[in-house]
């Protein structure tokens, strides 16, 4: 976990498991709210990647880091995402947490559309 909050603007984000090198690539118009929703459901135990969540719960919170992978205007992010998504091959089990190699959160029926975009 980083010892300074994320920054309140857009961008694209990769959160770590520090034992397994795995990672989840995200968007998001605010990066501090975003960390802040994913480790309140996380804690929780009911965040929607499985995976993620399996990690969290087996290797805890502190175990987990927030890196900025890319500011981005808010206008580029899916495009930001899916290039992130891409290059890292974060949907390979063996790589990284992220379900769907679409960018925008395809399978999440709480996506919304902003503006002609989906914010994850």
């Amino acid at each position: 976990m980083p010892s300074l909050p994320a920054p309140n603007t857009s961008g694209v984000y990769q959160i770590r498991c520090i034992p397994t090198g795995k990672i989840y690539v995200g968007s998001a118009v605010s990066l501090r709210d975003r960390w802040y929703r994913h480790r309140k459901s996380l804690s929780g135990g009911t965040h929607k990647n499985r995976y993620l969540q399996s990690a969290w719960d087996k290797y805890g919170e502190q175990s987990f880091e927030l890196e900025i992978l890319e500011y981005v205007d808010v206008s580029h992010l899916l495009l930001a995402e899916q290039e992130w998504i891409d290059s890292t091959s974060c949907t390979d089990r063996t790589i990284g947490f992220n379900l769907y190699n679409i960018a925008g959160s395809p399978g999440q029926s709480l996506a919304q559309t902003w503006e002609g975009f989906i914010d994850p």
